[in-house]
């Protein structure tokens, strides 16, 4: 391939002449972005994506970047593509150790067709797996309670979301990404490459006590990560996972010590997400120290509020998931809340 010239190569005639055409350009560039304002924004994330991934290959990545967005590759027409993404809903649930995210992940991914993504457990999976030490520096981080680095747990994210029945679903649910401010900045990143958005960020909220007290005496079923606890959710035979047989193991991290140490990193880190999501006006709360089904009752009346409708019930007055949940149950009021919705018991 030929190499072109530099400035400082060029004669002093050409070297003007270049300048004068780089002029011309940069002004027809400005026109051109003030006469498409999404030109600009979309030039902004590829080079966003460009420092977030550092691809050697620049022109790959940028031709696989500009087919993922356009929907080239599923050979659907882009503005029908661009619709059925835009028509997804992708949903993140976060909350202190022992919310019950997982459980209300698991829950509300099955009521609407949905793929639940645990972050804990694409972690913990990744770990289980490592020959070559790649995630010892993870595992050690989770032992011990504090946030694994961004470094790795966004390519795993991102690589989970990327797979088949995320991408053909009618949405996702992610339980336990984003942590922080800039895990959720990233994640608008990937999503908008993706040509997804989040429909709705909603916290689990509990308090202290309850956090160590579900964690402490939960037992999981490590293959799958369904999780069980001998009051809220107990297995149908003692000690064994209901669809497996298995016995249930108690997880590294659901020591004492590790669960306070976690529930700080939480909060250390969670005021600045959640005004991230406020500002969005896609954040949520729903109180957790209730029985599962009116948690989940709970949760579907905020999503409503936020204007996340189960496919065959949009418009309606309730959600049929919700009281088919919670049955005759009497539920949480509601009531706004800046930037978003909160639930009280």
């Amino acid at each position: 391939m030929a190499t072109l010239p530099s400035l400082d190569e060029l004669s002093p005639e050409d070297r003007a002449s270049s300048e004068t055409r780089m002029a011309e350009l940069r002004v027809q560039h400005a026109k051109y972005v003030e006469k498409h304002p999404a030109l600009s924004q979309l030039l902004n994330d590829f080079m966003s994506n460009c420092l977030l991934h550092k691809p050697d290959d620049i022109f790959s990545f940028a031709n696989d970047y500009f087919q993922n967005l356009l929907g080239q590759k599923a050979g659907i027409d882009t503005q029908e593509r661009v619709a059925e993404l835009a028509a997804k809903t992708n949903i993140v649930l976060i909350g202190p150790p022992g919310a019950g995210k997982g459980t209300q992940g698991k829950r509300l991914a099955a009521s609407r067709s949905l793929v639940h993504v645990s972050c804990g457990d694409l972690l913990r999976n990744a770990c289980a797996a490592d020959t070559n030490g790649s995630y010892r520096l993870a595992a050690a981080a989770m032992s011990k309670g504090d946030l694994v680095s961004d470094d790795t747990v966004i390519p795993l994210v991102e690589n989970r979301l990327d797979q088949p029945d995320c991408r053909q679903a009618n949405g996702f649910v992610l339980d336990g990404f984003p942590a922080t401010q800039q895990q959720a900045q990233v994640l608008q990143l990937l999503l908008r490459r993706k040509g997804f958005k989040l429909s709705a960020c909603v916290e689990l909220c509990v308090g202290e006590e309850v956090s160590v007290n579900r964690c402490t005496q939960r037992m999981t079923h490590i293959p799958s990560g369904r999780s069980y606890h001998p009051i809220f959710t107990p297995p149908h035979t003692d000690g064994t996972d209901d669809v497996t047989g298995d016995d249930l193991m108690r997880r590294a991290d659901d020591l004492q010590q590790t669960i306070l140490r976690r529930t700080v990193t939480y909060e250390d880190h969670t005021e600045p997400l959640r005004e991230f999501y406020y500002q969005e006006k896609i954040f949520g709360e729903v109180h957790g120290d209730q029985p599962v089904g009116l948690v989940f009752k709970d949760l579907c009346s905020v999503l409503r509020k936020l204007g996340v409708h189960r496919p065959d019930t949009a418009g309606r007055g309730s959600d049929a998931d919700a009281a088919s949940e919670a049955g005759k149950s009497a539920g949480a009021g509601e009531t706004q809340h800046a930037g978003g919705v909160l639930a009280v018991a």
